[in-house]
């Protein structure tokens, strides 16, 4: 159980308020019944659950007259119980400084070529995206090798891939391909997940170009690898090989050259390293990433 606390002020004389709750915005003549009233300038939910949306409106009661506040969206958070795993999340909102995007841990993501800029996009789970068309890389990291158990998820579209065209790729040319690589299957609309090329999957389906889509895969901790598309496991295999990138950058929309691109649109990523956040079918939340 999650609880939220409305404070809100009225000046002036008052009998009572009214407080209403709803799990959509309404308008006030669909608001219902109120929930609770209060005769104090604040009220106290303990009925609301986490990781819910809800709307409030006050109605102020004075001489029998109620007069209703603005729609008050709150969403009831609990947080992410593997952040402190987590080592690279961005729901694509503009970054302060010189990187393209806000990686609340801070790694810098630069363009590497073609083009690639922050979008309202009113399909996007907090309404702006990230475009890219060409590329987009960070730095090498020690994040992005894994020894056990990781999680790599998004939120994605894409609008056209050239032949192997890179999703998110994270490996190394100059050895062997070490590393991992999510990319389409040469000119098809299958997804293929590499790890090291020495392991692959392939989707079962395939998916469609302006469609937005939740994307991951995981490995647990009896190294089954699975990739899942919209909560769907879509493929899986035993892998336990240690992951190291051998100083590869990760790639965004490209994988290697400019000559494996991807034109596509990213709402969110999210990284966690030494947790299995799925290991089997799950239900996204079609909402931003917890970022703490």
């Amino acid at each position: 159980m999650a609880g939220v606390r409305l404070e809100f002020a009225q000046f002036g004389h008052f009998d009572y308020f009214n407080i209403y709750r709803n799990s959509v915005s309404t308008a006030i003549e669909n608001l219902g019944q109120p929930i609770g009233t209060s005769s104090t300038m604040y009220h106290e939910d303990f009925t609301t659950e986490p990781n819910n949306d809800y709307y409030y409106r006050i109605g102020v009661i004075r001489d029998s007259i109620e007069e209703f506040s603005e729609e008050i969206y709150i969403r009831a958070a609990v947080g992410d119980e593997y952040f402190s795993n987590v080592v690279m999340i961005s729901n694509m909102s503009a970054a302060i400084s010189d990187s393209l995007i806000n990686d609340v841990k801070e790694h810098i993501f630069t363009l590497r070529a073609g083009s690639a800029f922050i979008i309202d996009d009113s399909n996007a789970c907090d309404g702006k995206a990230l475009f890219v068309d060409g590329g987009v890389q960070s730095a090498t990291s020690n994040d992005w090798n894994f020894d056990g158990k990781f999680t790599i998820e998004m939120r994605f579209k894409f609008e056209s891939h050239q032949m192997y065209g890179g999703i998110l790729c994270c490996a190394s040319p100059d050895v062997y391909w070490k590393g991992w690589n999510l990319l389409f299957n040469g000119n098809t609309n299958v997804l293929a997940l590499e790890l090291n090329q020495t392991f692959q999957l392939f989707s079962n389906i395939t998916i469609t170009a302006n469609v937005y889509y939740d994307i991951a895969f995981d490995r647990d901790e009896n190294n089954i690898v699975r990739l899942y598309v919209n909560g769907n496991v879509v493929a899986q295999g035993t892998y336990s090989g240690a992951i190291n990138t051998a100083g590869s950058v990760l790639l965004l929309g490209l994988e290697r050259t400019f000559a494996y691109k991807t034109v596509a649109t990213y709402d969110a990523i999210r990284i966690t390293k030494g947790v299995a956040r799925y290991a089997g079918a799950y239900v996204p939340m079609n909402k931003p990433y917890f970022e703490f």
